[in-house]
């Protein structure tokens, strides 16, 4: 599989639609993306209807669980990396759910806002966030 090094590239690989729109000034991309919201709100468009989301219940969380755990002990990932696997893994799971269940959008977006909330009270996550805001690159810690 090829990477995309660029929207550019995505588009031309088929990864992105032609009509994407690509700004390249980061000065006007909220404006350009402010101006995108209200063209597609004047053409009549509408979020899509919240069917629900499969959240896949416990036995999945442990099986996100061990495999964070499997890769940090292979020093594939950090221990903290693996720390954000199981919370993210916790989310896509239900959060406690038992068993497979679809749940509303607005409960997983929950789920979300507690994880984001509580992640923001470690170091090591305002260290990654200083760290993309100043030098734009990520880090491993």
């Amino acid at each position: 599989a090829k990477v995309a090094t660029s929207a550019h590239m995505a588009k031309q690989l088929g990864y992105l639609p032609e009509t994407t729109i690509v700004t390249m000034d980061a000065a006007n991309r909220f404006a350009a993306a402010h101006a995108e919201v209200i063209r597609l709100r004047r053409q009549g468009w509408r979020p899509a209807p919240d069917d629900g989301v499969l959240v896949l219940g416990e036995a999945m969380d442990a099986r996100f669980r061990v495999m964070a755990d499997n890769l940090a002990a292979g020093s594939q990932i950090s221990q903290y990396d693996a720390f954000l696997a199981r919370r993210l893994g916790w989310i896509l799971t239900g959060g406690g759910i038992t068993a497979p269940t679809v749940v509303p959008e607005s409960y997983v977006l929950d789920l979300e806002r507690t994880v984001f909330i509580e992640l923001l009270q470690h170091p090591k996550t305002l260290a990654r966030i200083e760290s993309i805001l100043k030098h734009n690159k990520p880090l491993r810690n």
